[in-house]
């Protein structure tokens, strides 16, 4: 290669930019000429004393540059290294002959020499551009730009994000001032405790089950031509049925009607044909409604749609608690669906993804089915935030309700822009690129300093504070109203002594750990009597997800009103029994079977509560209470007078009543 084309190619702003470089020389020897190639950025182009790979920021261009490497060049094309002399127009021999002499005794400024140097036209003239940082194409003084010199375009450098961003916050060494965080709600006040019936109706209304009788009918006549004659009670029947196989799990749902294991409550309430074919064309939104795949806007929930609506409309209904938390459930599934996740730390990893919100106490306050990527639009704060703020929309403001999340929802701008726009105190673990310019600590320095070790910044503009706590690993935490003061103590094992030993706690840490699993504790009322019947059918399962929500939602609010009136609570156990027996035997008639009788038990014996008193839905329903005799026993009337015997027991509630002309237990005791 000949200095001229060097020069050429080092008409050029910026050593270290890709350039996009055309010209219309003939020559074909010369690649960036040639319009039928397309030209390949140099791998480096660096001046003597410039060290290849330096950042253009540590290199002064013009100044201190020895003169006789003003013109020597290295071009290096990643294949071979080429090194010559580059005459520099305007220079005499002689002044370049003295410069190459006097480098051994002392280096002269390169802007200084060329100012002061003998300046003649030359026949060809070019310019050598100095890359420089504020103005890249500013020419050399004294030196003309050619007419035939290659046209350069050089893309300008983005500048960083990160540093701009970081500009914005402010972080100093210091604890937030003390603000008053006190919770301004209040918890509702319960003169009674309700029925377990009654209480799972506030989720699952007679709405909500009339809507579903209405397109199960509809959908049998579609599909089968077939008039189904689904009622409401029967529907009722229907969910019961479902109840009792979560409590009592059999590896097939036939095996419920078998003979040798058949379980009476099951097979004496329904057929088996019948509950088979209820559960086929079980539906809940009319098809022909629904907006076909590749057209504008269809709904990946369209199938549950009414019932999803409803049952959050339902949930915001219950008074919130102070302190609550976001995180993820998963609803088990792992069918074909265009929209199942995969969570690996999750109890269920395959499934739908559900946002859901719950208190302390584990009682869920709202839900948000996640339907996949570009499903909701996204804005600039990301996906987390635009979360969080959704699920937060139904809160009264400014009430100073307690929030948490994880890492993927926390971030200095979504902390700020609950405490300010909502009213809503929050903490959260963060991750570490989130933190906007704040410096902490080192890993390395927190692990010499040993467990317990904590450092900590605050935004005074924010009013947020970050926290890294050092236990077994760094942990990186953030909130609007607590740091790291008052300091406790925590037990943590120790696997060098094979003991546990006492390590100091931040707040934050323990405020984080003591209010963040509302979510968790949900998930495990969930798991424990789920109702876990295969099918085909990916909304079943969600609507399943429902039900179940439904019961555990109910018995955390009895779990409150007995709290607050002082009575013992029911267990989840009994409290699910309960109402699958009142959805079973409510309204409905107790007319006797034809036939043989059954050698099994019968749903009263196989599902009474624990003292054998039938549940509340079923003794104050008002249908089919009929006095019988029996066996002579004591009133199991917790009113009466003289605790007395009788021969009279209530045919649907099995249990005996005094009933003559002195008492009438009977009557008193089916009336509230």
């Amino acid at each position: 290669m000949t200095a001229e084309e060097a020069a050429r190619l080092l008409f050029i702003p910026d050593c270290d930019s890709d350039l996009d470089i055309s010209s219309d020389d003939d020559d074909p020897n010369w690649a960036p000429g040639n319009s039928d190639q397309e030209f390949q950025p140099l791998r480096s182009l660096n001046c003597y004393g410039n060290e290849d790979g330096r950042d253009e920021e540590d290199i002064d261009h013009t100044d201190d540059i020895p003169l006789a490497m003003l013109g020597r060049f290295e071009l290096d094309n990643g294949d071979d290294t080429d090194q010559f002399d580059l005459p520099l127009p305007g220079l005499n021999d002689t002044t370049a002959s003295n410069s190459s002499s006097s480098t051994s005794s002392a280096p002269v400024s390169a802007s200084s020499a060329i100012q002061s140097a003998t300046v003649t036209a030359p026949a060809e003239p070019f310019v050598l551009t100095r890359a420089q940082k504020n103005a890249p194409s500013q020419a050399v003084a004294g030196l003309v730009t050619p007419t035939d010199a290659p046209q350069v375009t050089a893309k300008p450098v983005a500048k960083k994000k990160v540093a701009k961003e970081a500009k914005q916050y402010k972080w100093i060494k210091t604890e937030p001032e003390p603000r008053n965080i006190t919770w301004k709600g209040s918890m509702p006040h319960y003169d009674e405790v309700q029925t377990p019936l009654d209480l799972f109706r506030m989720f699952i209304t007679e709405d909500i089950l009339s809507n579903i009788v209405d397109q199960t009918n509809l959908n049998a006549m579609r599909k089968k031509n077939l008039a189904l004659k689904l009622s409401l009670e029967e529907l009722r029947r229907f969910l019961g049925v479902q109840m009792l196989m979560s409590i009592l799990k059999l590896p097939a749902i036939r095996m419920y009607w078998e003979n040798g294991i058949r379980y009476s409550p099951v097979a004496d309430t329904m057929s088996r044909d019948r509950f088979i074919s209820l559960r086929s064309f079980f539906h809940i939104c009319d098809d022909t409604l629904m907006i076909p795949k590749g057209e504008v806007g269809p709904d990946k929930l369209f199938k549950i749609r009414r019932l999803y609506d409803a049952f959050r409309e339902n949930l915001k209904k219950i008074d919130p608690e102070e302190i609550q938390s976001i995180d993820e459930q998963m609803i088990p599934f792992k069918g074909t669906i265009g929209f199942r996740q995969y969570l690996k730390d999750k109890p269920h990893s395959w499934g739908v993804k559900v946002f859901t919100r719950a208190g302390i106490s584990g009682i869920v306050y709202d839900i948000e089915i996640y339907t996949g990527k570009g499903a909701v639009e996204i804005s600039e704060l990301g996906q987390g935030t635009d979360v969080v703020l959704r699920l937060v929309e139904n809160l009264p403001r400014f009430m100073n309700f307690k929030l948490f999340f994880d890492n993927f929802y926390t971030g200095i701008d979504l902390i700020h822009k609950l405490r300010v726009e909502y009213g809503i105190e929050s903490c959260g673990r963060i991750r570490s690129n989130r933190m906007r310019g704040a410096v902490l600590d080192t890993d390395a320095s927190m692990k010499k300093k040993g467990r317990g070790s904590v450092d900590f910044r605050f935004e005074r503009h924010s009013e947020v504070s970050v926290v890294k706590w050092y236990d077994n690993k760094p942990v990186h935490l953030a909130s609007s109203y607590c740091a790291v003061t008052p300091i406790d103590k925590c037990q943590r094992w120790d696997g060098t002594t094979r003991k546990y030993v006492e390590v100091d706690r931040p707040r934050i840490v323990r405020d984080y750990n003591k209010s963040m699993g509302g979510v968790d504790l949900a998930d495990m009322f969930l798991e424990l009597y789920r109702t876990d019947i295969r099918s085909k059918k990916w909304y079943m399962r969600i609507v399943y997800y429902f039900f179940d929500m439904a019961v555990n939602n109910a018995w955390l609010i009895h779990r409150r009103q007995c709290k607050q009136i002082n009575v013992q609570h029911m267990s989840l156990l009994y409290f699910k029994m309960d109402i699958a027996r009142g959805l079973v035997l409510t309204g409905v008639s107790q007319s006797p079977r034809v036939g043989r009788p059954s050698l099994s038990v019968t749903m009263r014996n196989t599902t009474t509560s624990r003292d054998g008193m039938p549940s509340e839905s079923e003794r104050f329903d008002q249908t089919s209470h009929f006095p019988d005799t029996t066996e002579k026993g004591r009133c199991r009337y917790e009113k009466c007078v003289r605790g007395g015997t009788s021969r009279i027991m209530c045919s649907k509630c099995k249990v005996r009543l005094c009933l003559n002309s002195d008492r009438n237990c009977f009557t008193n005791f089916h009336l509230k």
